[in-house]
């Protein structure tokens, strides 16, 4: 497709040659438009809020900041520094930023740090020896992984492998990509980083890297099914995703959107965007945030891929116990490792979980899948609901709100990003209270019985009405 480029900045031209992709995107939630037309941008979730930072190399929007709650996208303070093109990691509920093209095309050494409880940044005294843009990144046991990238406005492409650690605010270097690269997409699962695709100044590839940590070392993984540059990648439900970007030998754009699969080794066809874009951002979720479908122009649709939540770091699960937690393995030989589940837990349900295998060995272990089952007692019925709220334009918007539940015995929860909630709990009367700021708290009786389900949706008002909202801003423009 003509015009498409790695580069920092070049022409625009009219699309071409879009490629679509093989599944039609009804697995894909629109969000809210993003509040510019955007890409080059970088994204990560704190809990449970979508951040975006960052944007195209002379558009204005390369120190624009913004985050998503509550159905709704907020401004928050520009960034320290111009960004094009950077990496954004969530490391200890703090956003980290680090490179990104910045003024005259050269890569950003210094590392911008948001604070969400400060609503603050702050730059780091640390800088990058080998500061890059457009790499692949991912978080490992607390450490920020950026792999090769950008290292001027020409796109000339890197092989390096830098480490950031957070706790320590310094620097250092892993074993090299196996080839100089940019534009790939990148991602942990298990404690390890799973890389794929990217431009190597030539040509795109298909193949897929493995950096284990612990033993500083790449390996080789199944191709994917195309070969690809400048998508929107992540983790995400423990799959490395690559969803769109430049395929085929740079002939066009695509929507195709392809996943990972560490435990099997193997890679699957996701269901497709709407449209194509390349250098948008991705967060856990799976979100895309932006992108461009021509080259060098950004845009501000957002949207949601439905079903890979998974955002959690590895880590015990509480539920699930082994023994042994360790051992050591001589060849041909084989070992029992039981499983204890333990059913003490909140609410009923079906959890799942994996049993991850961290070996110093070269071949692949699988892991391997746990379900636990917990029914409700018998005596316990269900209550569940949707918040919502009209918003002034008429649009009714799903609110996270906080539901609580007074009775004998009392329970707070919250409602999830569609404003929907669920809650088993002991036969009997409650006061439910659903409370948002900036909207009047609604209240209502009700009575839950043994085995059954009991529906109570909220619709709330607006605190400030809209015809107050009209009148205060027709006397701020006075």
């Amino acid at each position: 497709m003509k015009g498409l480029s790695p580069a920092m900045t070049g022409p625009t031209f009219a699309a071409t040659n879009p490629k679509v992709g093989t599944k039609a995107a009804d697995s894909w939630t629109a969000l809210p438009n993003y509040p510019l037309a955007i890409f080059d941008n970088a994204a990560a979730v704190i809990d449970g809020k979508l951040y975006s930072v960052g944007g195209g190399s002379g558009t204005g929007n390369e120190k624009k900041a913004f985050v998503y709650a509550d159905g709704a996208w907020t401004a928050l303070p520009d960034l320290p520094s111009v960004r094009s093109k950077p990496v954004a990691a969530a490391v200890d509920g703090k956003l980290y930023v680090l490179g990104g093209w910045g003024t005259g095309g050269t890569p950003v050494a210094t590392v911008d740090v948001f604070d969400p409880a400060a609503g603050s940044w702050s730059t780091l005294a640390a800088t990058n020896p080998k500061a890059t843009s457009a790499a692949g990144s991912a978080v490992v046991d607390g450490k920020i992984y950026l792999v090769g990238g950008c290292l001027d406005g020409d796109c000339t492409p890197s092989a390096d492998t830098v480490v950031f650690d957070p706790a320590a605010g310094s620097f250092s270097t892993s074993t090299a990509y196996p080839n100089e690269t940019s534009f790939l997409g990148c991602g942990a699962v298990g404690g390890k980083v799973y890389c794929a695709g990217g431009y190597d100044g030539i040509s795109s590839t298909k193949a897929t890297k493995v950096l284990d940590p612990a033993a500083g070392t790449w390996t080789a993984a199944a191709d994917a099914p195309l070969d690809l540059w400048g998508g929107q990648a992540t983790a995400a439900g423990g799959l490395l995703v690559l969803a769109g970007g430049v395929a085929n030998d740079s002939s066009g754009v695509t929507s195709q959107v392809i996943g990972f699969d560490p435990a099997a080794g193997t890679w699957s066809t996701l269901p497709a965007m709407a449209a194509p874009r390349y250098r948008g951002a991705a967060a856990c979720g799976f979100y895309r945030i932006g992108g461009s479908a021509t080259p060098f122009v950004g845009t501000n649709d957002s949207a949601l891929l439905d079903g890979l939540g998974d955002c959690a770091a590895d880590g015990d699960v509480p539920w699930l116990s082994e023994d042994p937690a360790s051992f050591e393995l001589a060849p041909g030989k084989s070992k029992t490792v039981k499983v204890t589940l333990n059913a003490t837990v909140a609410q009923p349900g079906v959890f799942t979980a994996q049993l991850g295998l961290r070996t110093n060995s070269p071949y692949a272990v699988p892991a391997v899948d746990v379900e636990m089952n917990v029914s409700p007692p018998a005596s316990w019925g269900k209550v569940q609901g949707t918040v919502t709220g009209v918003s002034c334009s008429g649009t009714e918007t799903p609110l996270k709100a906080t539901v609580r539940l007074n009775g004998t015995t009392s329970y707070t929860l919250v409602a999830d990003a569609s404003g929907h909630f669920q809650w088993w709990l002991p036969k009997g009367t409650y006061q439910v209270i659903v409370a948002k700021d900036g909207w009047i708290p609604e209240v209502q009786s009700i009575k839950v019985s043994a085995g059954f389900v009991l529906t109570s949706d909220f619709d709330l008002d607006p605190v400030i009405s809209c015809a107050q909202r009209e009148r205060i801003a027709i006397s701020k423009s006075l």
